[in-house]
């Protein structure tokens, strides 16, 4: 690995960062000022910055509370990127799990193993749940529809909703296992009726953590990160204790 890849993993700053470091003779492996970024380092080599041993961290997952008016981009420099709601040490080369719109709030993952996205985020792997407020109270033949297909301008296959329940007069906990564009949105717009509220409450197995206020964020722990992925308990049990 290079020298500065393995300081932007054990530190979680930038390269542009780390390297400024290195240009200042801060860095040292093994003992030894390091001058050049494509420096390799090697297993059982010894980084250190200022006299302090790094040491490469592992993947991270993150759920966070989505606040409305944030976007899922992965620019710190946005102020309105999510991203922003993670210290900048803790949210280095994260990622957005899968996309919320602008004004959706609820639980959304972060993470910066690209697999693990990958698996979650991929259509028909991991259900999602949301919470619906409407415009207008829904009625049994939108229901029926959302549940038997509708057809979205511009797209030759129906959007079918998994489960719609009622949660009162004018909302309803959806049920998807894809995630086209604005799917939740348009759906309901094609049955006659209008999105006003959006909240994502669970992703696979996995739900938002009751405790997170909007903009709060935690770790997920490894039972956590396999619910994600869609599978069932008996499975995240074993993944979490392999004995």
């Amino acid at each position: 690995m290079r020298l500065d890849r393995y300081l932007c993993g054990s530190t979680g700053d930038s390269r542009s960062t780390v390297r400024t470091w290195i240009r200042a003779g801060r860095v040292t492996r093994n003992g030894t000022v390091a001058t050049r970024p494509a420096e390799p380092v090697s297993n059982g080599d010894c980084v250190s910055l200022d006299g302090t041993v790094l040491v490469l961290r592992g993947p991270r997952y993150l759920m966070v509370n989505k606040p409305v008016g944030t976007v899922c981009t992965a620019a710190h420099a946005d102020p309105r990127s999510v991203l922003n709601c993670v210290p900048i040490q803790a949210g280095a080369r994260l990622q957005c799990v899968g996309r919320l719109d602008i004004d959706t709030t609820g639980l959304l993952l972060l993470s910066d193993d690209g697999q693990w996205n990958h698996r979650v985020s991929r259509p028909g792997r991991s259900t999602k749940v949301y919470r619906v407020a409407l415009a207008a109270a829904w009625t049994d033949q939108m229901l029926d529809h959302l549940c038997t297909g509708v057809q979205l301008r511009g797209e030759r296959r129906l959007a079918v909703a998994c489960d719609v329940t009622p949660l009162g007069p004018d909302s309803l906990r959806v049920t998807l296992d894809e995630g086209r564009y604005h799917q939740i949105k348009r759906m309901l717009a094609a049955v006659g009726n209008r999105v006003v509220g959006l909240h994502r409450l669970s992703v696979g197995a996995l739900a938002l953590d009751d405790s997170l206020a909007p903009g709060a964020w935690r770790e997920l722990t490894e039972i956590e990160r396999c619910r994600a992925e869609g599978l069932d308990e008996a499975a995240c049990q074993a993944r979490s204790d392999p004995q």
